[in-house]
């Protein structure tokens, strides 16, 4: 029996309504059209959220999930376990139901694919396991390597002002250029002149990591496909990084075509069309709609692309992905530019699976990002015969600093940067308002002119601190190469070319132009508007259930 309260003698609908197979159960909750108001306005806030303008956030990116830092980058990040077999920054060999160390010179020719994980995580690597097994049920003959995170590093210098923190992708650029080295060891000499070809597969952040190891490797790879690579505002404010791999990809040869890079991404969230940057129309955008298969094989969040594409390889009767690449005897000549997965009755019918039939689809009008130059950093008459004349040449002893006014529409800020003395053991640690965003190793980076994106959509519009520091560690890493040479004279770099990433004024799609951020706000105001309608009425219908 409910206690014989006045709430109970006024309200005994309520009381019979709660009456189950266990009895009558005093309600202590609160009354179910506060809970639906509440509901309400949650959902209202989370589509404000998502329909902030870019630079919107208060919080520099990162701030979701910082890391609190002592007096190096390294101090309390925990990059989590990798592969016992392997070696941290290094690479591994699948070896039919595990990974081995690779020797060496030992990848002599063949297919090779080579997978960057989302991170050292276990879950991470059980999904590298799930696609390196499908790759060899699929081709016996061909070669998976997986590649191991590095450790976190550590810098002499804390931030401005204090103790600093460090982005979770400080240390993308230098993974990246240690896979680059890593594939230099591991391949034989002439591995592409003997037939063999290169495929290179990112997952998340990963995407980053296997685009600057990309441009990093001569000749570059065959075949590079990105998962999931995060892209949107969303990707700055919730994860705290996004690739902006619109900085890089232009730098690749990127076509359809044998002697090109083909390009291929698959977006299941946070992504966006790579082929909309100017210089990358050769790229195949498809976006991934409704979760990749089921049974134990898939993997536990839904919509991975990773979990999709492993789906592609396991069915190449579906001509799609993983049967594109040249090293499945694809090709990309003649695909559309964008696909969507089909979904439904469609797809079921003709593949007996929910996601592996892709439609046709349009990309948005225009590009979705353009470069614009910095004011506050012009090159001042640098050449390839007289790098020193760079607008700034950074040493241990001098470091370099400039106030950066970012706008609402800046995705990311990209500098150009070049060792000149000091590649074989310094250090570069690049700090945005305080927050270590790159560290990067000379010894991974060589002497080549090279580039660096920093994210930065989760900043308020105004002004920022970008400050670059070189220190002397000694030589790390595994050395240099043959082209690399001990230079006398203190460390050296030169930087050039400061440029913001930036979306177009009326530019739509799904980075969030003004249409869709308008549209997100209408429906927000609708959802609030409902539920305060909801809260007005209830005294109301309370009235009507006491006279009656």
């Amino acid at each position: 029996m409910l206690p014989a309260s006045g709430a109970a003698r006024a309200h005994p609908r309520d009381a019979r309504d709660r009456v189950g197979v266990l009895g009558a159960v005093p309600h202590r909750g609160p009354p179910v059209h506060a809970t639906r108001a509440r509901i309400a306005l949650t959902v209202a806030v989370v589509a404000l959220f998502v329909a902030a303008p870019v630079g919107a956030a208060s919080a520099a990116p990162g701030a979701a999930a910082p890391v609190p830092m002592g007096s190096g980058v390294g101090a309390g990040v925990d990059l989590g376990p990798v592969p016992p077999a392997g070696r941290p920054g290094g690479l591994v060999r699948w070896r039919s139901d595990g990974f081995a160390p690779v020797r060496p010179g030992s990848v002599a020719a063949g297919r090779v694919h080579g997978v960057v994980p989302a991170g050292p995580a276990g879950a991470e690597w059980a999904a590298v396991r799930r696609l390196a097994r499908a790759v060899t049920a699929a081709d016996p003959g061909a070669t998976v390597l997986a590649y191991s995170w590095p450790a976190p590093v550590t810098t002499s210098r804390a931030g401005p002002g204090g103790p600093g923190r460090v982005d979770p992708s400080a240390l993308t650029d230098r993974a990246g250029q240690r896979l680059a080295r890593a594939w230099a060891r591991a391949s034989a000499p002439r591995f592409a002149g003997r037939g063999g070809m290169l495929h290179l597969v990112g997952d998340g952040p990963g995407a980053r990591v296997a685009t600057v190891a990309a441009l990093r490797m001569v000749p570059p790879p065959d075949h590079l496909t990105l998962l999931d690579s995060p892209e949107r505002a969303g990707a700055s404010r919730a994860a705290g990084t996004a690739n902006r791999l619109a900085g890089y990809l232009p730098r690749l040869v990127v076509g359809r075509a044998p002697g090109t890079t083909r390009v291929d991404s698959y977006d299941s969230g946070l992504g966006s069309d790579y082929g909309t940057v100017p210089g990358l129309g050769a790229v195949v955008d498809v976006r991934i709609t409704a979760r990749a298969g089921s049974g134990p094989e898939t993997p536990p969040a839904p919509g991975r692309a990773i979990g999709w594409y492993t789906a592609s390889v396991r069915s190449p009767t579906a001509g799609v992905g993983w049967a594109w690449s040249p090293l499945a005897g694809g090709s990309f000549e003649g695909l559309a530019a964008a696909y969507r997965t089909a979904g439904g009755a469609e797809a079921r019918r003709r593949f007996g699976g929910p996601d592996l039939a892709l439609v046709e689809r349009s990309r948005s009008p225009g590009p979705s990002v353009v470069a614009v130059p910095v004011a506050a950093f012009e090159r001042a008459g640098a050449t390839a015969g007289n790098p020193e004349a760079a607008a700034a040449v950074v040493t241990p002893g001098r470091a370099w600093s400039v106030d950066v006014a970012t706008g609402r529409g800046d995705l990311g800020l990209a500098l150009d940067y070049r060792f000149l003395r000091g590649a074989d053991g310094s250090r570069l640690t690049v700090r945005l308002d305080g927050t270590v965003r790159a560290v990067i190793d000379g010894a991974y980076a060589g002497r080549a002119g090279q580039r660096l994106v920093i994210d930065v959509a989760g900043l308020a519009a105004g002004h920022h601190a970008l400050s670059v520091h070189l220190d002397p560690v000694g030589r790390s890493g595994p050395g240099p190469t043959a082209g690399d040479r001990r230079e006398p004279g203190e460390p050296a770099v030169a930087l050039a070319n400061l440029t913001a990433l930036r979306t177009p004024p009326g530019a739509g799609g799904r980075d969030g132009g003004p249409a869709a951020r308008v549209g997100a706000l209408a429906a927000a105001a609708l959802v609030v508007a409902a539920g305060l309608a909801g809260v007005v009425a209830a005294p109301r219908r309370r009235r009507r259930r006491t006279s009656g």
